[in-house]
Formats: C-alpha cells, structure tokens, sequence
C-alpha cells in the first residue's frame, strides 16, 4: 500500500499547498487517485491512518476529496467505492466520537446514495443504445442486488439522453468499467448502508434511511 500511496499523498499536498503548475496532471489524474485514496479508506483504514501518521491529516485528504468528487466521481463504480469508504469512516473511532467531522462525512455519503440512481440509469441508457440485449445481462453488474432496476431497465424508467448530458465526458469511462471485474461487482451498496444505520446510532431515522433506500 505504501508504495502506491505515497505519490498520491504527494499530490494531494501540492494541491493543497496551492501548487497551480499541476493544472494538468490535476485534470489528468485527479479521479486515478481518488479511487486509491478510496480504495485504501474502504480496505484498511487503520493502515491508513498509520501510513499518511494522524487522523487529522487524513480529514485534510478528505477535504481534497470531498472538493473533487462532484467533477471525477460520476460513474456507479466511483459511487460505490466512495459510499463503501464513507461508511467505513463513519464506523472509525476517530470520526464517529467527533461529531463536526461525523456529520461532514455523513452528509456527504447521503448525498453520494441520492447520486446512484441516476447513475445507473445513464450505465443502463448506455447498454441500451448498444445492444438491447445486453441490458439485462448487465444491470445486475450496476448495483449487483439492490433490485436495482425496474424489468424497463430504468430506476426512474427515463430513457431521455438529456436527462445524462451532464455524463457525456464520462460514457467511455462508464462502458469501460462494463468490462472489467471489480471487487464491488459482489457489494450491495444498498444493503451495506441499511445494515450500517441499524448498527449505528446515526442522526438520520430508520424512516429517512428507507426512503433513501427505495431509490435502488
């Protein structure tokens, strides 16, 4: 982990220190090492932690992050990994007793949830004009259990292409992830938060969560 993660947090602090000659690699790389922080967040937080040396540099990270994520996070991967990593910083020691930085993080891991659906109409939208035939095959592979999609192919049941124009820069993205296995192919998003709000005791009712669960 070390090795791939120390460009990474090099990156992140010339950013953070304002270095404007990364414009370039910034656009070029920004989403590459959201996904490894990510990653890293939803593997192993603890050896996380203890890489980067303090808790507090890491919410610095995630300001970075959280700064970023509107504009490189859009595909169902990118939204599934960053709803994994949040709920696993929401469940740390550091994070969860500390009630600023707790809801800063839980605020913005709902509106990632809100995010999804949309996301996985656009991947199935995109199926579509492909093939017909593979729509089916592969909603399965957008949010795998989450009775995700409706047997129209759509959570919203909307086929209109402006409805995903803000997506278009990201379709080659998105139909190359359609190819790949990853290890969220088996994770239930939907499942993984519903099962952290009953464990948890979060500022958020079991009625507001399962009115967040019924857009899967």
């Amino acid at each position: 982990m070390n090795q791939l993660l120390v460009p990474v947090l090099q990156f992140f602090q010339k950013i953070q220190d304002g270095d404007l000659d990364l414009i370039d690699v910034y656009n070029n790389r920004m989403r590459e090492f959201l996904n490894i922080v990510m990653g890293a967040t939803y593997s192993n937080l603890n050896g996380f932690l203890q890489i980067i040396g303090s808790a507090d540099y890491f919410f610095k990270l995630l300001e970075v992050w959280f700064n970023n994520s509107d504009k490189f996070l859009v595909t169902v991967y990118d939204l599934k990994l960053q709803i994994v990593a949040l709920i696993e910083v929401l469940k740390n020691e550091n994070f969860k007793n500390d009630q600023n930085k707790f809801e800063f993080v839980l605020n913005k891991l709902l509106q990632t949830i809100e995010k999804l659906p949309k996301a996985i109409d656009h991947r199935l939208s995109l199926l579509k004009k492909l093939s017909p035939n593979k729509t089916a095959e592969n909603s399965n592979n957008s949010e795998n259990g989450t009775n995700d999609q409706q047997q129209n192919g759509s959570v919203n049941g909307s086929d209109s292409n402006d409805e995903f124009d803000e997506y278009d820069e990201f379709d080659d993205l998105e139909m190359d992830e359609l190819n790949k296995d990853t290890p969220l192919d088996s994770v239930n998003v939907g499942n993984e938060f519903k099962k952290f709000v009953q464990e948890s005791k979060l500022p958020i009712n079991q009625e507001g969560a399962s009115a967040l669960l019924t857009r899967f």
